[in-house]
């Protein structure tokens, strides 16, 4: 009979630590695992409230291209106090040049480009995530399909003369022989 008892206490003790070790591993520390396991300091089996989540105030992100050809951007925008912005995970080549201000100078690779932005205050709380999403296209690629060929070369000549952003390559105003210049100088062979 001792030894049923020693095997019961043995496991009784046994599943208490796996309760306590789980409620810890989700987030709630020890101390609750102890609580939410024992039924220890409230009142006697109720429903226990989880604490609050808290936030850090979730940072802004001015207005930015969301199509370019440009190989590098600024990304910036606001915070809250005494918080570090990360992007993609990382809280390098972020400069604050305020207060409340940040900003980042982030290489593009061809293609799409995202960027997960959130703060991180002093008590290791996290903010929402703010995403930013960037393509870059190579320079002459007016139909946006990854090449620079005939098809752009036509895009451009239907709209010579004209002021059309998409084809206006160096952003002068107008279609003109300075466009075409460039559009050939990154010719897809």
């Amino acid at each position: 009979m001792e030894k049923k008892s020693i095997c019961s206490k043995i496991l009784l003790v046994f599943t208490a630590g796996l309760i306590i070790y789980f409620t810890g591993f989700l987030g709630h520390g020890f101390f609750w695992g102890i609580h939410s396991a024992f039924g220890y300091g409230g009142g006697g089996g109720g429903e226990t409230e989880l604490p609050e989540e808290i936030l850090a105030l979730k940072p802004t992100i001015d207005d930015y291209m969301s199509e370019t050809t440009d190989t590098f951007i600024i990304l910036k925008g606001t915070r809250g106090e005494n918080t570090t912005i990360y992007i993609n995970n990382a809280s390098d080549n972020v400069i604050y040049p305020g207060d409340l201000l940040w900003q980042s100078l982030r290489s593009l690779n061809l293609g799409q480009n995202i960027f997960n932005i959130y703060a991180k205050d002093s008590a290791g709380n996290i903010s929402e995530t703010v995403t930013a999403a960037i393509t870059r296209y190579k320079i002459g690629d007016i139909n946006r399909d990854g090449y620079v060929d005939d098809l752009d070369l036509a895009l451009l000549a239907a709209h010579w003369a004209e002021n059309w952003p998409k084809a206006d390559i160096n952003n002068d105003k107008i279609i003109d022989d300075l466009d075409l210049a460039v559009l050939a100088s990154h010719w897809d062979l």
